[in-house]
């Protein structure tokens, strides 16, 4: 078996991952065997890049692979990062980043999540606005209602919805 630095570094040369309509079936496959090898050393070494991988969209489902192993990690052990990714990370970094700390209901994260809100992609607004609301933090409600009437339909839904959960 690989090592994991050798398979961080196949990883960090395929990161953060092609937007979707850009994704080649060989960086898809490329990407699948290294989330499969990642998953069988399952060591927290793996995080971070792993995090840093997510592009804009879905990679044909396999970020839901990767959601689904980050998960299997201590939450100590991931959400500072996802925390971190929130400012730091590209878009999709962002966009997945948001959604997975509304999925470990993260108070930590509720301030870089408001921040998220005024980012000018709206499925980063759309997930931090989910998140927000997920998490159920009433300081999120004044930052989302200024968002309220947002020019995306899915940024209102997902508003409407985070403060109906408030």
């Amino acid at each position: 078996m690989a090592k994991i630095d050798d398979i961080i570094k196949e990883l960090n040369n395929i990161s953060p991952m092609p937007d979707d309509d850009h994704l080649t079936k060989e960086v898809l496959i490329k990407y699948e065997v290294i989330i499969r090898k990642m998953a069988l050393i399952k060591d927290p070494k793996c995080i971070f890049p792993l995090i840093n991988s997510f592009g804009y969209g879905e990679a044909n489902g396999l970020y839901w692979t990767v959601i689904h192993l980050l998960e299997e990690f201590e939450i100590e052990q991931v959400d500072p990062l996802l925390i971190e990714s929130l400012s730091n990370g590209e878009k999709g970094t962002k966009m997945w980043a948001a959604y997975m700390l509304g999925r470990s209901r993260n108070n930590n994260a509720v301030d870089e999540l408001i921040k998220l809100l005024k980012d000018t992609n709206e499925l980063i607004r759309h997930n931090a606005a989910m998140a927000l609301g997920m998490i159920g933090d009433n300081k999120a409600i004044p930052y989302l209602k200024e968002i309220k009437n947002d020019n995306s339909y899915e940024v209102r839904v997902a508003v409407e919805r985070a403060l109906d959960s408030l």
